[in-house]
Formats: structure tokens, C-alpha cells, sequence
């Protein structure tokens, strides 16, 4: 499976949290970052970019599926975690919030994935 985990370690206090998503001199990599607020059980996602790695950070609780050709896998990240998923190019993702609020996933991509051709729809969730 061409995607890699990370745990990233936020920092909380009575304010809430605050994260680093990306290691030092990494963001000029990407050309296009999303926000996503999902509200509980939706989903986001349903489709690969042949052309383009992405890393998608999801705050949860949330279920994490990605296929792969013939491979298919399932990432859970608990409520009180932070996962960093590098996602490489052709690989199918979705991010189903599993919680009972809203929940955030951050998306970094290498190349422009709205209205060019570089979004495939693919049901996994």
C-alpha cells in the first residue's frame, strides 16, 4: 500500500488545539490546500489523483479507507488523535467522520485537483 501514517502531536490547552501539519520547508511542495469541516457521518472523498500526492490530516474519530489497486485498507484515528496520511498518486481515499460533531481533515496536494481532470470518483465508503 503506497500511503504512510504519521501520529502528529498537537498541542492542547483550555483554548483547544494547535498543530504543525507539515515538517519545516515541506509546503512548498503543494500547490492547493483544502479545508474540510465534515459533519458526523459524512464523507469525503470517493476518489483517487492519478497525477498528484496528496497528505490528508484528519482529526477525529474518523474511519480512513484507501485502495490501491487490488489492496484494500482501513485507518481508524480515535477522537483524541491526529493522523498525517502521505498519499501517493492513483491511491483511493475517503474520510468518514465516525463522530457526533463536526471534525476536520486538511488536505495538501501537488498539483491543482479542482476542475482539471485530476479528480477520478471512486466509491469506497
Amino acid at each position: 500500500m503506497r500511503v504512510r501514517r504519521t501520529t502528529i502531536h498537537p498541542h492542547r490547552d483550555a483554548r483547544g488545539m494547535i498543530l504543525e501539519p507539515l515538517e519545516r520547508g515541506e509546503l512548498s511542495r503543494y500547490v492547493t490546500i483544502h479545508i474540510a469541516v465534515s459533519e458526523p457521518q459524512a464523507v469525503r472523498g470517493n476518489h483517487c489523483h492519478p497525477h498528484c500526492e496528496e497528505v490528508l490530516i484528519v482529526s477525529g474519530p474518523g474511519l480512513v479507507r484507501f485502495e490501491d489497486g487490488e489492496e484494500c485498507r482501513d485507518e481508524t484515528v480515535q477522537a483524541d488523535e491526529v493522523a498525517r496520511f502521505d498519499v501517493a498518486p492513483g491511491v483511493a481515499h475517503a474520510v468518514r467522520n465516525t463522530g457526533d460533531s463536526p471534525s476536520l481533515v486538511i488536505v495538501f496536494s501537488t498539483r491543482p485537483t479542482t476542475n482539471s481532470g485530476e479528480t477520478v470518483p471512486v466509491r469506497l465508503l
